[in-house]
């Protein structure tokens, strides 16, 4: 069934104007209490190729509900060769059924700032069921930027693999896109 699911998804990327996201994600200790985390992120766009996302860095827990995590972001726009290097500083609240991140992303070629703040609900065990809102402000005037409003189920195929299934509404200022997203992630 799995295969079927993963040969399905790409195709609904050209269905009424539905893009979409694949992510996938790693994260494996290196020192006691620090963590390496690798994310690879490919955006369809009528069925092409439209965004690639690598990111890489460390992710260390404050406390058992605090998280922060410093990375180098990469972003290659692949239609019109626009590429940007990033730096990203994560705190993470994780407890229950609540996941609360607050980022600061600086894009170096233009040192432009931004927040980003994403809340999460969910609730369950092997499967959980979410909802989630990240809102996007530019850091130079308080300017909303981006609004993504996701909602979804993720699946624990064990105690180190998930996989994520949602569909998000994603609201700029001058346009809004619907989005199918799947992803994997391996905890190590």
């Amino acid at each position: 069934m799995l295969k079927k699911i993963l040969l399905v998804l790409p195709l609904v990327s050209v269905c009424n104007g539905v893009n979409f996201w694949n992510t996938n994600s790693q994260q494996l200790p290196i020192f006691t209490d620090v963590d390496l985390k690798l994310v690879e992120e490919v955006r369809l766009h009528d069925d092409n190729p439209d965004l690639f996302i690598q990111y890489m860095g460390l992710v260390k827990p404050i406390n058992k509900e605090w998280f922060m995590g410093v990375y180098y972001k990469y972003v290659e726009t692949l239609n019109s060769n626009i590429n940007s290097n990033r730096i990203v500083f994560d705190v993470t609240y994780k407890k229950d059924w609540l996941f609360n991140r607050f980022r600061f992303e600086d894009i170096l070629e233009t040192h432009y700032w931004k927040y980003r703040n994403k809340i999460v609900l969910s609730f369950g065990e092997t499967i959980k069921p979410f909802i989630s809102d990240e809102v996007f402000l530019s850091c130079a005037n308080g300017e909303f930027l981006e609004n993504r409003l996701n909602i979804g189920f993720s699946y624990s195929v064990n105690a180190t693999a998930k996989l994520q299934l949602s569909y998000m509404l994603q609201n700029k200022k001058n346009f809004e896109q619907n989005v199918v997203c799947f992803g994997t992630s391996i905890k190590f």
